[in-house]
């Protein structure tokens, strides 16, 4: 299953092809099953619970100013402004 945990994601990710994908308001950590894919800005104690269950989790990193911040931002200014989603594994030290 693949979790999108944020709307810009959604958006941003919408041209992937990706079977069996969910678009979630609130990520329920225990939903998540090894093999998952969860995709998002997500608190980094939940990142890491992510990738503890064997899951794969990318970050949306979202390039914004000021202004913007709060903000709706469409998926056309998300690429204007640099704004990608990257793989990343946490693990708590």
């Amino acid at each position: 299953m693949v979790y999108i945990k944020t709307s810009r994601s959604y958006r941003l990710d919408k041209t992937t092809k990706y079977p069996n994908r969910s678009f979630e308001k609130h990520l329920d950590i225990n939903d998540i099953q090894a093999g998952d894919i969860v995709i998002g800005t997500l608190p980094i104690h939940i990142a890491e619970q992510v990738c503890a269950k064997k899951a794969t989790f990318y970050f949306l990193s979202v390039n914004v100013s000021q202004e913007q911040r709060g903000q709706e931002l469409t998926s056309e200014q998300l690429v204007q402004q640099g704004c990608s989603i990257q793989p990343y594994y946490i693990q708590k030290l």
